[in-house]
This record gives C-alpha cells, sequence and structure tokens, in this order.
C-alpha cells in the first residue's frame, strides 16, 4: 500500500498486473481480487473509470466472502468510478457496502464519508427513504468520529430532502433545536445556529443546499484507501 500513501499509480499498476498474473498461475482468487482492487483504483486515480469500475465489480464480491478489511476501501473506489460512469444507483450499492465495511472495522471517520456518499447517490435515484437512512448513517459515524463537517452535512442533507418532499417545517426542525444541540453534544464548538439559518432560508426560497449527485470522481480531502 505505500504506492497508494504515495500516490505512485503507475507502480500501484505494475503491482496489479504482478498479482494478476500470480493469481492466475495459482488459481488464487483472493489474491486476483487484491490485484483487481489495486489495478481498479489506478485507473480511477488516472481517469479510466470505465475499467475501473469492470475491475473493482469483479473484486468486491470476492472480498466481501474472503477479506471484509478490504470491502471498505475497495467498495469506495467502485463507488466513485461507477459515479463518473453515470451509474448513480450502482454507486449508490458500492458506497454503502464501503460504510457497513468500515462501520464494521472502527473506521468511523470512513464510514461517515462513505455513507454520505450513499445518502447522495441515493437521492439522485429518487430513493428518499435509502437516502434518508444513509444520511442518519453519516450523522451518527460523522459523531462518533468528531467528524464536524460530514455530520453537518448529513444533518442538512435530510433536512433538505424532507424540504423538498414538502415537509417543510419538520424540515426546519431536524436541524432546529434538536439538530444544534445533537450537533453541539457530538462535536463540541460548531455554530449550529448558522445551520438553521440556513435550512430557514432554503424553505423560503425552495432551494436545496446539496446537490444530490456526488457523481464528481476526484476524492474527498480524506478519501479512504
Amino acid at each position: 500500500d505505500l504506492a497508494v500513501a504515495t500516490q505512485d499509480w503507475p507502480t500501484l499498476e505494475r503491482v496489479g498486473a504482478q498479482l494478476t498474473e500470480a493469481a492466475t498461475a495459482q488459481s488464487d482468487g483472493r489474491l486476483l481480487a487484491l490485484a483487481q482492487r489495486f489495478l481498479g483504483l489506478a485507473c480511477v486515480e488516472t481517469g479510466r473509470v470505465v475499467e475501473a469500475a469492470e475491475l473493482l465489480e469483479a473484486a468486491v464480491p470476492v472480498l466481501e466472502l474472503q477479506d471484509q478489511a478490504l470491502v471498505g476501501p475497495a467498495g469506495w473506489a467502485l463507488g466513485h468510478a461507477l459515479s463518473a460512469t453515470g451509474d448513480p444507483g450502482g454507486a449508490r450499492h458500492a458506497f454503502d457496502a464501503a460504510g457497513r465495511s468500515f462501520n464494521a472495522d472502527g473506521r468511523w471517520h470512513e464510514a461517515a464519508h462513505a455513507h454520505l456518499r450513499a445518502a447522495h447517490a441515493a437521492w439522485e435515484c429518487g430513493h428518499s427513504a435509502d437516502a434518508a437512512m444513509s444520511f442518519e448513517g453519516a450523522a451518527y459515524a460523522a459523531a462518533t468520529a468528531g467528524t464536524v463537517d460530514v455530520f453537518a452535512a448529513a444533518r442538512r442533507g435530510r433536512s433538505s430532502l424532507l424540504i423538498q418532499q414538502g415537509r417543510v417545517e419538520e424540515g426546519i426542525g431536524q436541524h432546529g433545536v434538536q439538530g444544534g444541540d445533537a450537533l453541539a453534544a457530538a462535536v463540541g464548538d460548531q455554530d449550529a445556529d448558522q445551520g438553521v439559518g440556513e435550512q430557514r432560508r432554503v424553505a423560503e426560497g425552495g432551494l436545496v443546499p446539496f446537490g444530490r449527485s456526488g457523481r464528481g470522481h476526484r476524492r474527498d480531502p480524506h478519501q479512504p484507501r
């Protein structure tokens, strides 16, 4: 994983190709999945998202059975690849799998980002109930990790979803006193009043502060690997 940490994608691709040869010679499915993960990540980072999606879609099911700890990073990369190819439904499932894996490993910071991405992908597909559940998962993971920006984004996203559904007062209330108290309890010094004011402007102007896409494949500042 040194090549990942140093963002040396050519080296990562060479390692992936070597592992592919070894896995084929040994008929080793787990090793092949590891190779596909490396190659897929290299493809994501170099803009070959269709190839990345194919590689990672083959790897993730094997990792789910044989190496759960790698489902998070592989699912995260797959979610970005599928988002970039215009498949928000597939991206939602990939990010959701990543979030569950990160949850299981106690990697709450990464889990929060994955659940937030899953929420936006579900929203883009028109699956409001799934989006709401993922926003809640993101808020919980972010609160556990003390990740202020993701916690606030998840609360605002949930509120905006309610507002879009016509449940304006409920949406404002979601980020009102209760939302402010929850944010303060989770992260300490966040100014929740600013978020409440934003939600009132959203309700009055009929705007949604977060795009429902999440289709950009550039990494988040703290992208899980």
